[in-house]
């Protein structure tokens, strides 16, 4: 399949949103922090040609609906609606960062859905490197307080993240990613993800 041959559908209905493309066994992209179902273009064209690829927007990102306060549990309870409301007995999961946790908090809560984890530049705990959860939290939302978006918040962010300059066509679908990220989604987010640690609950993945 070529990249200009892809066809992908939104799904935008309440509570949660995905994209989807292509055919065959599931794969389930769940993005970090700063992204959206928007995060994974190259992913989905490159492997919808293989298997059936759905991105999600997780709570209050996107156009999916927000939860306050958010928590693991939610996160978990809304990924699996959204298996149930796919048809989906057990997908992989591919979970970049945030999303990551996310995968792994999933696959100790409900085994029999997971067939597999991808997990890129996660962690099974906050803080393993010493950064304490209230200083990590002020770095994150003092920009908001300084009344910025998390669009505005993009560029900078991106090009600090990153190894090499991004293809100009690839950066441009991650900042409209950042761009689709609430103020107050992004706070709820910053204020779950330090709650991380399943370091107790590894063994019986």
């Amino acid at each position: 399949m070529e990249p200009s041959d892809l066809m992908f559908t939104d799904h935008l209905d309440a509570p949660i949103a995905w994209r989807e493309a292509g055919h065959g066994s599931p794969l389930v992209f769940l993005h970090g922090l700063g992204g959206t179902r928007k995060s994974w273009e190259p992913q989905l064209r490159g492997l919808a040609d293989r298997f059936r690829c759905i991105a999600w927007d997780m709570p209050g990102y996107g156009a999916s609906a927000i939860q306050t306060p958010l928590s693991y549990p939610v996160i978990v309870q809304r990924l699996v609606g959204l298996l149930d409301r796919l048809d989906i007995e057990a997908a992989t999961l591919v979970g970049l960062s945030f999303g990551g946790m996310h995968a792994l908090h999933t696959a100790i809560a409900h085994p029999d859905r997971v067939e597999a984890l991808v997990l890129a530049d996660t962690s099974p705990a906050f803080g393993l490197d010493g950064t304490s959860p209230e200083d990590w939290k002020r770095g994150r939302l003092a920009a908001l307080e300084a009344g910025l978006t998390p669009g505005d918040l993009g560029p900078a962010v991106l090009d600090a993240i990153v190894a090499r300059p991004l293809d100009p066509g690839i950066r441009g679908e991650l900042l409209e990613a950042f761009a689709d990220i609430s103020p107050a989604a992004f706070r709820a987010a910053v204020d779950c993800l330090p709650t991380n640690d399943v370091r107790n609950e590894l063994a019986s993945i």
